[in-house]
């Protein structure tokens, strides 16, 4: 049945118990089969939305629009939760929001299509740590600031595709693009990575890196960077670097008394600090990493 702001229930908000009476009075709901719409009006307020519990698995499309000036989303696909899930998102004008993807423990396609109106700010954290294919879209309008950032780790057999396209449909803003990919076992992952830069959108400004690292020798990881300018007046680059722990360093933690699993751990952790480094304060633990405290 349709949802309102004032039954926001657990089955649909993990946090929904601690929302603060000012969130709720902003944030409206609506259900419609297969389709949850959620509606986040103007408020310096923050907004703190955390997508989880059974109410979930029946939800195959999910659509926010945001007003809000600090919006968190957090969304959660993969074990109860359906495994194919469609995300739209659009930041309206002069507002900010940060948007985090887990996908864990089964099978998931995930598709999130963005669009940024002009002067917001926004970030996008996503954690992927079993087979999944997620794939994100952007438009990125005048005036925006827009960072996307990623972290993909996976064993065993899993294969995880991540595929990345950020459209600067005007000119003037700048995004920022960074990922980090680690394959353990026989694990794959597969890395696309696009900026378009369109007619007329003149000082733009965009960057991608992707860093991959394969814990194994049967571990594979691909990437594939591309750059597709339309317009002389901008500024992009992309890079991406693919290898294996430094084994330099990891002869060095030896020598120092630690074994070679324990010197492995602290090298990762160590490389994955980075994407860490970036998530916002209290965060850390929703892609089940430390870094919190």
């Amino acid at each position: 049945m349709p949802l309102t702001a004032t039954d926001i229930t657990e089955q649909v908000f993990a946090n929904a118990a601690t929302l603060s009476a000012a969130a709720r009075k902003v944030v409206s709901t609506a259900q419609q089969g297969d389709t949850l719409t959620i509606g986040v009006a103007a408020t310096s307020e923050p907004v703190f939305l955390e997508l989880g519990g059974s109410g979930l698995s029946a939800i195959r499309q999910l659509k926010c629009s945001n007003a809000a000036q600090n919006l968190r989303l957090f969304v959660r696909a993969g074990g109860q939760n359906p495994e194919k899930l469609s995300l739209e998102f659009m930041n309206t004008e002069n507002c900010g929001a940060a948007l985090f993807v887990a996908v864990d423990n089964s099978r998931a396609e995930v598709r999130c299509d963005i669009q940024l109106k002009k002067n917001s700010r926004f970030s996008f954290f996503s954690g992927i740590t079993s087979d999944a294919d997620l794939e994100v879209n952007a438009e990125v309008a005048e005036g925006v600031d827009a960072q996307f950032f990623g972290l993909t780790r996976v064993k065993g057999h899993e294969e995880a595709h991540l595929t990345m396209h950020v459209k600067h449909i005007e000119g003037k803003n700048h995004t920022d693009q960074k990922f980090y990919s680690y394959a353990a076992d026989e694990a794959a992952v597969t890395f696309t990575g696009r900026i378009t830069v369109l007619p007329g959108a003149g000082e733009s400004a965009a960057h991608q890196l992707h860093r991959g690292t394969a814990l194994s020798a049967g571990a594979r990881i691909s990437a594939q960077p591309f750059l597709n300018i339309l317009h002389d007046d901008v500024r992009c680059t992309h890079g991406s670097t693919v290898g294996f722990i430094d084994e330099h360093a990891k002869r060095y933690l030896m020598a120092r008394g630690m074994n070679a699993a324990m010197a492995e751990k602290i090298l990762i952790e160590s490389s994955q600090s980075q994407f860490v480094a970036a998530l916002p304060e209290g965060t850390a633990a929703f892609f089940g990493l430390a870094g919190d405290e």
